[in-house]
């Protein structure tokens, strides 16, 4: 009974915070990015320069999307391998595996990100 209250009430409301949560970090990407945007094309700058500040900042932002998205969904992953019914070995497994695919995969976009900025 506990389970199928946990995963009835407790899920759904996690993975709607999950969602919210990404729809505010995509919110603020979209609107620095458009501000962003605006104020190199109304600048003085020539075309080009414009185009590499422009590939740069949305380049830039979308790494820190991904990493953000991330962070939300580890945090519901924690909550989930916490669950009296993910206590079988296999499933604990699963759960082992995705949390280290999450730390991988944002430790993987500092690094990329961190190789970026040095470049440019």
């Amino acid at each position: 009974m506990n389970a199928a209250l946990w995963w009835g009430l407790e899920y759904p409301r996690g993975l709607y915070a999950l969602s919210g949560e990404q729809w505010r970090g995509r919110r603020q990407w979209l609107r620095s990015g458009c501000f962003h945007g605006a104020t190199v094309l109304r600048g003085a700058a020539p075309w080009p320069a414009k185009l590499h500040r422009l590939l740069q900042r949305a380049g830039a932002d979308w790494i820190a999307l991904c990493y953000d998205d991330s962070a939300a969904a580890s945090v519901l992953l924690g909550a989930m391998s916490a669950h009296p019914l993910w206590r079988s070995e296999a499933l604990q497994s699963l759960l082992a595996w995705q949390l280290q695919s999450q730390r991988l995969w944002r430790q993987g976009l500092l690094r990329w990100g961190r190789e970026l900025s040095c470049r440019c």
